[in-house]
C-alpha cells in the first residue's frame, strides 16, 4: 500500500501553488510552480524515468486514500509529496522488465488543487524559489 508523506526540501516553504508549466525537451524536465508569495522552479536534468500529469479530479480515489490516511488539510499548503510502495514506481520496475528496481526508484507528487503531477527518478530534482514581489 502506497505511503505518502511530505518531501521536504529544504528550499520549499508553504503556499498555495497552482502549475504555471511544465516541459519536456532535451534538456530534462522542468515544472513550474506559482503560488501566492513564491514561485518554484524544479528541474530533472538527468537521471528521469517517466511522469505523468492528471487533473486532480481523475485522481480522487488516490486523494481520498490519502487524506482517509492522513485528515483533510494534508494537502493544503504543500507542494511535494514523496511515495514510497508506489504503484507507478512498481508498474515501471515491471515495464522496464526490473532493469531499474522499486527500491532504486524516487517517485515525487507535486499536488496544486487542480493538478497532481508524479514524477519517477533515480535523483531529487535541482529545486529554485523565486519571491513574487
Amino acid at each position: 500500500m502506497e505511503r505518502w508523506e511530505r518531501w521536504n526540501s529544504p528550499e520549499l516553504v508553504a503556499d498555495d501553488y497552482e502549475l504555471k508549466s511544465l516541459v519536456q525537451d532535451w534538456e530534462g524536465l522542468t515544472l513550474v510552480f506559482l503560488g501566492r508569495k513564491t514561485e518554484v522552479t524544479l528541474v530533472y536534468r538527468e537521471q528521469l524515468l517517466s511522469f505523468r500529469s492528471c487533473d486532480e479530479g481523475d485522481r480522487w480515489k488516490t486523494v481520498d486514500t490519502v487524506l482517509a490516511d492522513h485528515g483533510k488539510h494534508f494537502f493544503r499548503g504543500w507542494l511535494a509529496y514523496k511515495v514510497s510502495e508506489s504503484d507507478y514506481a512498481s508498474w515501471f520496475s515491471r515495464e522496464s522488465f526490473g532493469s531499474t528496481t522499486v527500491d532504486e526508484i524516487l517517485h515525487l507528487a507535486f499536488v496544486t488543487a487542480n493538478d497532481i503531477v508524479d514524477v519517477l527518478s533515480l535523483r531529487e530534482p535541482t529545486v529554485t524559489i523565486s519571491c513574487i514581489s
